[in-house]
């Protein structure tokens, strides 16, 4: 994608090349049939797939002297007969594949419907798990089906292992909990006698710690044996087991001490015994600004460290609700923390869109977008409308319990504009408040890099895509 001030183009040209020289490719392009047809400008334009695929292949190994081979993306635009050009990025490639597969829930999806109302399309839509597998060209259906609302499936947690599914059920039986064993073949639903509310699940699937404090066995959910936790928090918001199973984070809703919903604690875990252990304050936002908190943390792969969402502004929602929310003019950021406490907790700023100078280099809006989108998801105010905050409309990650290439990766959702393809304002997600049928929401899943053995007090994190 480009922007110009032209505004349109007669053709382009796109050029990639490795800094080794190993690999290099370019292509011309004209206007396409479709957009005069439509009057619409040329303004973006895909790369082939076999050749980005050929050159992200050739890129991410050692060069001769040991550096890494980076790839250099070059765009040459035209506009009558006269060339403008080029400008160029060059990119890391992490030498290696995202393994595993990504889990996550939407509320407004065509591959399941349990509601209606929406103002496009056929006025139905869904809330259902979803996934995308490494190489996926779109997303699969995990957990919801059609019908009513109780078939809707979203709140959800998976074991690192990926064999294990929990969610919550349909909006008229939210305090229901089913389980779904994860296979290639596909999910197979397992009604739990006992509710498992908002619970993290284990590593192997076999445990599930809910937002009440209770340890139960999967799929039976008979009760565990536990101590030590009443002595931090009575109940908990976003719990989550480190990768190693020997560790557990959370956000204390309500507990002993002082305005314990503004910190996040780490505790070490015993799968024998129950018992929780040696809790570790990694954040405490105590004395900070109103609505300031944190929440949904994620631990990285060596267990060692943790991502989590970092509230500057419930907006309209308010500060009530445990997992912090992201609608309704709710801002945040992501930022990272170790759990032994040293250090302090630091923005992840080149993620959010920060670049080492703490201004953004993220795309803008020069007039505010002339929409409005009513139902679940209110704008609040003209900032809004305009993207002039993208850096924090970043929220809920997650991580991939494995590192690939180097790296570990860092999954969340994000309101930023998507270029110049997804424009509408950033709290317009809502079906039944806009047609997004014939207009592209900006929330949307965004990956990041982070660098593994990074110093506390660093910023290890890479722009996101």
């Amino acid at each position: 994608m480009w922007q110009w001030t032209p505004g349109d183009a007669d053709a382009i040209k796109i050029e990639l090349r490795t800094t080794s020289g190993s690999f290099s490719w370019k292509g011309t392009f004209g206007r396409p049939e479709i957009l005069s047809t439509t009057g619409r400008p040329f303004i973006r334009h895909p790369i082939p797939q076999d050749v980005w695929a050929m050159a992200t292949e050739s890129a991410g190994g050692p060069t001769h002297d040991g550096s890494p081979d980076r790839l250099t993306v070059s765009l040459t635009v035209a506009r009558e007969g006269q060339a403008y050009g080029p400008i160029s990025q060059t990119w890391t490639v992490a030498p290696a594949r995202l393994s595993g597969i990504i889990y996550y829930n939407s509320y407004g999806t065509r591959l399941a419907e349990n509601y209606d109302g929406a103002v496009g399309g056929n006025g139905r839509f869904g809330g259902a798990v979803l996934s995308i597998r490494a190489g996926d060209t779109a997303p699969r259906l995990v957990a919801g089906g059609n019908g009513d609302s109780s078939q809707c499936r979203v709140c959800h947690s998976v074991s690192a292992n990926g064999s294990r599914l929990l969610v919550q059920n349909g909006l008229d039986s939210y305090g229901r909990s089913a389980a779904y064993d994860l296979t290639p073949a596909g999910a197979t639903e397992h009604a739990l006698s006992t509710a498992a509310p908002f619970a993290a699940i284990s590593p192997d699937g076999s445990i599930a710690l809910t937002q009440d404090g209770e340890l139960l066995s999967l799929p039976s959910t008979t009760r565990r044996p536990t101590s030590g936790l009443d002595e931090v928090a009575y109940e908990l918001g976003t719990p989550a087991f480190s990768p190693d199973g020997t560790r557990v984070v959370f956000n204390a809703m309500s507990g002993p001490g002082a305005d314990p919903r503004r910190k996040l604690f780490v505790m070490k875990f015993d799968a024998t015994t129950g018992a929780f252990t040696d809790p570790e304050v990694i954040v405490d936002d105590t004395g900070e600004p109103a609505g300031t908190r944190p929440g949904w943390p994620a631990f990285l792969p060596d267990s060692k460290s943790v991502v989590f969402h970092h509230q500057t502004d419930p907006g309209n929602e308010g500060d009530t609700f445990g997992d912090l929310r992201t609608r309704r003019g709710a801002k945040a950021h992501l930022a990272w923390a170790s759990i032994d406490g040293s250090g302090t907790a630091v923005p992840l700023d080149l993620l959010n869109g920060r670049d080492g100078l703490r201004s953004t280099y993220l795309p803008s809006l020069s007039a505010p977008v002339q929409m409005t989108c009513t139902a679940d998801e209110t704008p609040v105010g003209d900032i809004d409308s305009r993207h002039k905050d993208d850096i924090n409309m970043n929220y809920e990650p997650t991580v991939n319990p494995v590192a690939s290439g180097g790296y570990a990766w860092v999954v969340f959702t994000s309101r930023r504009l998507y270029g110049n393809a997804a424009t509408i304002p950033p709290f317009c997600s809502d079906p039944r408040g806009v047609d997004l049928v014939e207009n592209i929401t900006t929330k949307k899943l965004w990956v990041a890099a982070i660098d593994l053995d990074a110093t506390p007090g660093t910023d290890p994190s890479h722009p996101a895509f």
